[in-house]
């Protein structure tokens, strides 16, 4: 993702992999993040772990940060829901950016960029 080594705060812990295997941590950092665009948006501050590991993802998002947007996960249906000022926004996962990340994790690339879908 481009993150300047130099922003970043130490941390002396593991993240538990997929594979239960312990990852180091290469740091943290706090990032304005804005979920969804306005006026059905959320922003806030919030802290990730930055590690190196080969995934399809480039971003995890934790218990906490679900909590803090009182958000609501939907399995089955990808999509994530949460209040804004204005009203209930959601956030839907693209089946085809998901399909396109698996395939690049499994032919052992590294990066898969796509966007989030919005309604």
């Amino acid at each position: 993702m481009g993150v300047d080594t130099s922003k970043l705060t130490l941390v002396r812990t593991y993240f538990i992999g997929i594979e239960t295997k312990k990852v180091p941590i290469k740091g943290s950092l706090n990032l304005l993040m804005t979920i969804r665009t306005y006026p059905k948006c959320h922003a806030l501050q919030q802290t990730f772990m930055v590690i190196k590991m080969n995934l399809s993802y480039n971003v995890i998002h934790g218990r906490p940060l679900i909590h803090k947007i009182n958000a609501v996960i939907n399995n089955r249906y990808p999509t994530m829901k949460f209040p804004t000022d204005k009203e209930v926004a959601i956030v839907r996962e693209s089946k085809l950016i998901s399909r396109r990340c698996t395939l690049t994790y499994l032919k052992g690339n590294k990066i898969c960029v796509g966007n989030i879908q919005h309604p």
